[in-house]
């Protein structure tokens, strides 16, 4: 295998890879409602720019730590630049997956040579499993673009003796465990800890751990992660009320999933295809003696062993293994040198590759474009945009909307409510209340105006469990009925008033 060559200009490659992932991931971006748990992102970074409490994210004035508030911050930042649009609070995804992509590109060209950060850098736009959450205002693709920093920095200042301080590759490391810790806590752990046991079991020693520009990123990425730790903790002290919160035993071991447990690693390699082709060149490479094949080492032993925690502590969902997915792509530059050397020995792998690479991608890039497009349609008919219009125009000016199970399930209605209701010149505020199907009915008797949303499809009890509690005795239904989502398994509420 060739040594890793440095020529060229990298912002020639940081280009292209910037202009392919604006097509595949802000192509009509902007053009549907939110849907499904966007809200849930949206709602606090909104709320955020209007009371500029940046350590205790609120969602309809609850207090809101069920993830941390990274990506509240940068929908907030996106939605200072680009306003209160859809496209402001998808754009940090979008961003996210481009960022993503240039880093795969410098370190896949830094390890195997310029090859092989182009294929990186067009790898990562193209793996179809990242379409979604980059076109997301969801958690997913700023939470990879931190793993994937934090894990190849890692790989970097593990698999390689530096002939100098590493500034950047520090840097990155310690921005990406931070990016990820602030995103989505502790989800990421599992990859991002596999690079030190891999790098050990590569090596056959400890010798690794003796790196010292490893351990500065971990101390400067401590450092970062504390503060804001201590932070949020000095910040929820002031808070009057309960704050949601949320534990990672809701996503693990259960009896009811164990198939889809044991399936996760199949399910794993499926779904990354096709850069998850790339894991077994790295995963058996032999050429030890040199940097670029030790770090593919290292970085394919990582993922094996962080799927494989996912699959032991019970993880179900493949989606929960996306940030394995997400660090996969310099392998494939890897892959694109190791079957060029096979060439040189008689072997034929790379000629077919080059038959095959180029008519690939443009069929992937094809797909992406069909899938943006397609995508906004489904996501359009999905959205609560029109139901959370409805609403607005529905309620009365200086009156506030008291809902828990329609907010856990679909929180953009409220946002699209309180946008039309301002619209329309009315004073509406949004209350979310998580013990709703407990309240009493002196709790509402603050406010002169009380509208209920409650949810009322076959998922939800709240509207008999009001009525059995004597609630609904002083509220009266108000002429306003709408559904969200498929005939088969919709979304449905119904609004009432207080007499």
């Amino acid at each position: 295998m060739n040594a890793p060559r440095e020529a060229g200009r990298f912002w020639l490659l940081a280009v292209v890879i910037a202009c392919i992932g604006s097509v595949v991931f802000f192509l009509k971006v902007g053009s549907s409602g939110f849907s499904m748990s966007e809200g849930h992102r949206v709602a606090p970074a909104w709320e955020m720019l209007r009371t500029h409490d940046w350590f205790m994210p609120h969602m309809f004035e609850q207090a809101y730590l069920r993830k941390p508030p990274g990506m509240p911050w940068a929908i907030a930042l996106s939605t200072s630049i680009f306003g209160h649009t859809e496209f402001a609070a998808r754009a940090v995804s979008g961003v996210s997956m481009i960022l993503a992509g240039i880093a795969s590109a410098w370190f896949a060209r830094r390890w195997f040579g310029n090859a092989a950060g182009l294929a990186a850098g067009l790898a990562h736009m193209l793996m179809p499993w990242m379409w979604e959450s980059g076109r997301a205002a969801e958690i997913e693709a700023l939470n990879n673009l931190g793993t994937a920093l934090a894990v190849w920095g890692w790989v970097d200042l593990l698999g390689q003796k530096q002939r100098e301080f590493p500034f950047k590759v520090i840097a990155l490391a310690a921005i990406g465990v931070f990016v990820a810790a602030i995103a989505k806590g502790p989800a990421s752990l599992p990859v991002i800890l596999a690079v030190p046991v891999a790098a050990c079991l590569v090596a056959r020693s400890l010798t690794p751990l003796k790196s010292r520009w490893f351990w500065t990123a971990v101390a400067a990425a401590a450092v970062m992660v504390g503060t804001v730790v201590l932070l949020i903790v000095r910040r929820s002290r002031l808070e009057n009320g309960p704050i949601v919160t949320q534990g990672v035993e809701e996503f693990l071991w259960s009896l009811s999933k164990a198939p889809q447990i044991l399936l996760l690693p199949i399910m794993f390699l499926l779904s990354s295809m096709p850069v998850s082709v790339a894991l077994a060149p790295g995963l058996f490479a032999r050429e030890l003696d040199m940097g670029s094949t030790r770090q593919a080492r290292i970085l394919s032993v990582g993922i094996f062993l962080a799927v494989l925690v996912y699959t032991v502590a019970g993880v179900s969902n493949p989606r929960y293994t996306l940030p394995a997915a997400a660090v996969m792509s310099p392998l494939l530059g890897f892959a694109i040198e190791s079957w060029k050397a096979q060439a040189r020995n008689g072997m034929k792998i790379a000629e077919v590759f080059e038959k095959l690479a180029r008519p690939a991608l443009l069929l992937l890039f094809l797909a992406a474009i069909g899938y943006a497009i397609v995508g906004e349609k489904a996501r359009t008919q999905s959205s609560g945009r029109a139901a959370g219009i409805e609403l607005g125009g529905a309620v009365e000016d200086g009156t506030a909307i008291f809902a828990n199970d329609m907010i856990e399930a679909r929180p953009e209605v409220f946002l699209y409510a309180i946008d039309e209701a301002a619209r329309a010149g009315k004073r509406v505020r949004g209350r979310w209340m998580p013990g709703l199907k407990n309240a009493n009915a002196s709790e509402f008797s603050g406010d002169t105006r009380v509208y209920l949303l409650l949810r009322s499809d076959v998922g939800s009890s709240e509207v008999a469990d009001l009525a059995g509690a004597g609630v609904l005795a002083r509220f009266e239904v108000v002429p306003f009925h709408a559904s969200i989502g498929a005939a088969n398994r919709p979304f449905e509420m119904k609004l009432y008033r207080n007499r």
